[in-house]
C-alpha cells in the first residue's frame, strides 16, 4: 500500500506530531483526558495524495493541520457544536515516487510548527 511503501502510516505521523508538540512544552492529551478537558480540543492532520501523471511516477499532495474544539453559542449557551478554531496555511506540493514520504513528513512537520507557534503565541504561560 502507498502508506507502507512511503512510511506514511497514521501511527507514524501521529507519533512524530506528538513528539514535536511535546518538545515545544505543549501537553498532548490522552483519549481519556480529552473528555475531561474544556472544549475537548484535538489536532487533526489531513494529508491527501493523488497521482500526478499517467506514468505513475509522480504525486501531488496536500497537507493541512487543524484544531477542532467544542464551542458554545453565545445566544444559547446550551447549544454546543464542534468547530475548527485554527488551521494551518496548508501545504501543496508534488513529489517523485521515491520522495513522497519525506515530502509529506516534512510538510506535516512545517504545518505542526505553525500550530506550535500559534499555540505558544495565544498561550504564553501555558
Amino acid at each position: 500500500a502507498l502508506s507502507q511503501k512511503h512510511e506514511l502510516a497514521a501511527e507514524q505521523i501521529q507519533a512524530a506530531v506528538e513528539t514535536q508538540v511535546r518538545q515545544a512544552g505543549i501537553t498532548v492529551l490522552k483519549k481519556d483526558d480529552l473528555r475531561r478537558t474544556p472544549g475537548m480540543p484535538y489536532l487533526f492532520i489531513l494529508p491527501s495524495v493523488q497521482r500526478s501523471d499517467s506514468t505513475g511516477t509522480g504525486y501531488l499532495y496536500r497537507v493541512e493541520v487543524e484544531v477542532f474544539q467544542l464551542v458554545v453559542l453565545s445566544r444559547n449557551p446550551e447549544m454546543l457544536s464542534l468547530a475548527r478554531t485554527w488551521n494551518s496555511r496548508g501545504s501543496l506540493g508534488s513529489a517523485a515516487d521515491e520522495n513522497l514520504g519525506t515530502s509529506i513528513r516534512d510538510a506535516v512537520h512545517t504545518m505542526t510548527a505553525q500550530f506550535v507557534a500559534a499555540y505558544l503565541d495565544a498561550n504564553p504561560k501555558h
